[in-house]
Parts: structure tokens; sequence; C-alpha cells
């Protein structure tokens, strides 16, 4: 059975830490899917400029034969599902994060990999997780610049 390894990468206005996944997957875009079938090298898919997932890829979402994985899977799941316009079966899931966690190991990726002691390339960086929330979430500085800019805009026009 093959397995399906996937990763996304959203942007929302919402805030997932108050409104909760269902409601956020609800109102996200997504930016990019990374996936891998079993120990094949990772493919990315760059929705955010307009790329599709491939039918291939969106057949193996359905496929019940395909074992399909994710850190943190109710994630992926809600927001494939909004995506896709179809229920994914919750049950063709593996959640490495559940899994992880019944076995003592922390929840977060970055506390995983220090104490899994993985090498500092294989880790989630930091500099990662600051683009990632840059570009995945709204701030107030930006949506104010965004204001000004408009307001500017507005006053040329007159």
């Amino acid at each position: 059975m093959k397995t399906l390894s996937i990763d996304l990468e959203t942007y929302s206005e919402l805030d997932i830490s108050k409104v909760g996944v269902y409601k956020y997957a609800e109102n996200c875009e997504v930016m990019l899917c990374a996936y891998a079938y079993d120990d094949e090298p990772v493919k990315i898919v760059d929705m955010a400029m307009g790329e599709k997932l491939p039918f291939f890829l969106v057949n193996a979402l359905m496929d019940k034969h395909v074992v399909k994985t994710a850190y943190n899977a109710a994630f992926e799941i809600n927001v494939l599902t909004k995506y896709l316009g179809q229920q994914l079966d919750a049950s063709q899931w593996q959640c490495t994060m559940v899994k992880g966690l019944s076995l003592g190991l922390p929840a977060g990726l970055d506390k995983l990999g220090k104490v899994l002691k993985m090498e500092s390339d294989k880790q989630k960086l930091a500099e990662g997780k600051k683009l990632i929330k840059y570009f995945s979430m709204p701030s107030v500085k930006k949506k104010r610049k965004e204001q000004e800019f408009s307001k500017r805009q507005c006053r040329k026009m007159d």
C-alpha cells in the first residue's frame, strides 16, 4: 500500500488559534502543497502562483488504497475537503503528531526536532517559521500599511 505524505501552507485573515481548524479551513487560501509518495523526493505545488493540484494527486487523496499522512492531519483533511469540495475520509489518514504524542513526544515540530536530536538542517527553522508567519498570517502593521496606501490612492483620485 502506498503512503502519501502531505503538508500545506495556507493564508487566512483569521487566526487559527482563535477560531479553530474548521472555521479557518472554510476561510483560508492554500498557497503551497508539498507531497511525497513513500520515500520519493518531495514535490511542491505552488498554488499561490496559479498551479493546480495534479489529477493523480487528487485521485490519490480519494483512493482508499493510499494511506495519507500529515503532521496534525486534521488541518490537512479539513483544508483539502474545503478546497476539493468533497469530504475526505479521515479513516484513510494517519496523524504523525498523534503518533508522536502517544509516545510522549512534544507536539510542536520545533520542539520535536530538538528532542529527537535531529541534525539542524532537518529541524524546523526559526527563519522558516518567521516567513510562514509573515506570508500566512495577517498582521496589524501590514493592514495599516494597506489602509494607508488605499487612502493615498483615493486622495490621488480626488
